[in-house]
């Protein structure tokens, strides 16, 4: 028993003398190998601990070993000018109006205006629903080269060229997927719906944080819009679906992929393309309702962001489409003047 207790205490001895030559050790290292030693916000890291981390950092980090992040959260100029500008522009309006810009590049610049508040989604509402498509396509619950034949109870109204095929013809929910978003089709957008569920479209939103997506009818159900049931999506939650499509997280890469060949061959040209310089590369979705215009999408380019806007009737339910186009013309010439 005594010969045990001094062992112990002779290994206690040795092992304060090694933190003591260690604390030695470190406290003699120079200003400068400090600030070289300084890995993922850790004061004065060892080089075993900044090897760690970094093969840490590589493992877990979804954007890869070469990603950076700064810590600083502060407003950029080009923030603080462009919150000025939108909310300039939106209250010379008497219509709600609600704007998300995104800066892929600086996130630091990321800005809007009334951003988080639900607004009437129109056809933006189909980034959610084309969301749930390629989940559920990913997890092998439908393929997008399974066919659907139209019957005449799929053919609605408004936008798209399937009801021009009329019942009987043939889709696979590949090409439904691309007319739901390129030529905002709604019957195609009502198949897609019946075939992944409308309730898992709200629930894989609320699971991604998209706490403003609501799916709450079909498109062109008028019987709905009669009863003050609709859809709903903010800026800020399309901006956050457009920035996981740019980063590869719209599900995975190859359905990000997906998703932005659809948003790039978008045939709507009005909104915010009207005011960025001409030769822009723009992928976006629009949505119009007789008091509502939206658009949202990704300018693509030597620096990239993600931008949306959107315009319904105000408290005194004025509401001009036409002033809706201008709104958004501006919020891009303003985006495009502060980035220089």
């Amino acid at each position: 028993m005594i010969i045990s207790q001094k062992l112990a205490i002779a290994s206690a001895s040795a092992l304060v003398c090694a933190l003591a030559s260690c604390a030695c050790l470190l406290g003699c290292a120079s200003p400068a190998s400090q600030q070289d030693n300084r890995e993922g916000g850790t004061p004065f890291a060892t080089e075993a601990e900044s090897f760690s981390n970094e093969v840490n950092d590589t493992a877990l980090s979804d954007e890869g070993p070469n990603a950076t992040e700064s810590t600083d959260t502060s407003p950029t100029p080009v923030a603080l000018q462009l919150e000025s500008d939108f909310a300039s522009i939106a209250n010379s309006t008497g219509m709600d109006v609600s704007i998300s810009f995104v800066d892929l590049t600086d996130p630091r610049n990321s800005c809007g205006f009334n951003s988080t508040n639900p607004q009437r989604s129109a056809s933006t509402i189909k980034l959610a629903v084309l969301y749930e498509l390629l989940r559920q396509a990913s997890e092998g619950l439908v393929s997008l080269d399974e066919t659907y034949v139209l019957t005449s109870a799929d053919i609605v109204g408004g936008t798209g060229v399937l009801q021009g095929y009329g019942a009987g013809s043939a889709h696979t929910f590949r090409e439904l997927a691309e007319l739901m978003i390129n030529q905002s089709d709604n019957t195609a957008t009502n198949v897609i719906i019946d075939r992944v569920g409308m309730g898992n479209v709200n629930a894989t939103a609320a699971a991604l944080g998209l706490s403003s997506v609501q799916l709450d009818r079909r498109m062109m159900d008028t019987a709905a819009l009669a009863a003050g049931i609709d859809n709903y999506l903010s800026a800020q939650d399309a901006t956050t679906l457009l920035k996981m499509i740019d980063d590869g997280t719209f599900v995975n890469q190859q359905m990000s992929d997906f998703a932005l060949s659809a948003l790039r061959s978008q045939s709507d040209y009005q909104g915010i393309l009207g005011g960025l310089p001409a030769g822009t590369t723009f992928a976006h979705k629009t949505g119009t309702l007789s008091n509502a215009q939206n658009d949202c999408g990704i300018v693509l380019g030597e620096h990239p962001y993600a931008l949306a806007a959107f315009c319904q009737a105000g408290p005194s339910g004025y509401f001009s489409q036409a002033e809706a186009f201008n709104v958004m013309a501006r919020v891009a010439q303003c985006v495009t003047a502060a980035l220089g």
